[in-house]
């Protein structure tokens, strides 16, 4: 059903990037439902073209636009086509990644290039073009979706991608402090573990491995692609209307866990 407007977004369009699948399409998903215009980039064309017809299907309004967000010249085109068909933008949801399978010490010049790129220009590209369209309009929002690697070391995980979340946390709040007094607002969210769709029933089959990150958490769960549409409705909505330059942390409490002390007692416990 469309329409349902609890947050006060009927009416307004978003913009959301990586939403071909996965966390950004569910986003764009719940935000048509809630009566928002959406509009879906991503380097999938035709994982893209479907989502939003998808949406179409459902009674809502979704356009998609080609970008590839490592490249300054396409950006700048998808805002062009953007403009010529929608008169504005009230909420940007910085959500595609681009993350190696390379350890550091394989990971080459071309992987790192291109993860700084998707991770951290392209975000940066986009909210340039987009923070003088919301200041025309006196009012805009941008959530940037980052990592609690920004902050935390993952040993087996590449240094690019911490890399990335790392510069990507730290550029919400510098575009907060330079796009607040436009009335636009700059906020992330710092993800967990949060499974997609298409990864739960891997997970719910795989008892030990569920079980083992359950104790990981504090909240005794893993996170979803709900919760992260949740904190996005929050932070878009009215509700967060004096939050601007922070980085909501969307882990479950495992960041002020020692999780390695939880898996210990885990084994113990469970022999």
């Amino acid at each position: 059903m469309v329409g349902k407007n609890r947050f006060g977004l009927a009416g307004k369009t978003a913009l959301i990037t990586g939403a071909a699948q996965g966390h950004g399409y569910e986003a764009a998903q719940v935000l048509s439902q809630e009566g928002m215009t959406v509009l879906i980039t991503d380097i999938q064309k035709e994982k893209g073209e479907n989502a939003a017809e998808q949406i179409r299907k459902d009674g809502g309004e979704a356009d998609f636009f080609y970008a590839d967000l490592s490249s300054a010249k396409s950006v700048q085109s998808m805002f062009k086509q953007i403009s010529a068909k929608h008169q504005s933008i009230d909420l940007l949801v910085n959500n595609a990644y681009a993350k190696t399978k390379s350890s550091s010490e394989e990971l080459s010049t071309e992987d790192w290039d291109s993860c700084l790129k998707v991770n951290l220009s392209g975000p940066f590209y986009c909210s340039r073009e987009v923070i003088p369209v919301m200041a025309e309009a006196g009012r805009g929002c941008i959530i940037n979706i980052s990592s609690v690697l920004d902050t935390r070391i993952v040993a087996d995980q590449s240094a690019d991608y911490h890399v990335a979340k790392a510069g990507l946390s730290h550029l919400t709040r510098y575009l907060a402090s330079i796009a607040g007094p436009k009335g636009v607002r700059v906020n992330g969210i710092s993800l967990g573990f949060i499974l997609k769709k298409e990864d739960i029933p891997r997970y719910e089959a795989d008892k030990d491995w569920k079980q083992r990150w359950e104790w990981c958490h504090p909240l005794k769960r893993v996170g979803y692609s709900e919760d992260v549409t949740n904190a996005i409705l929050f932070l878009a909505s009215d509700f967060s209307s004096f939050i601007t330059g922070q980085n909501l942390v969307l882990d479950g409490g495992i960041s002020v866990t020692e999780s390695g002390a939880l898996l210990v007692k885990h084994a113990k416990e469970t022999g």
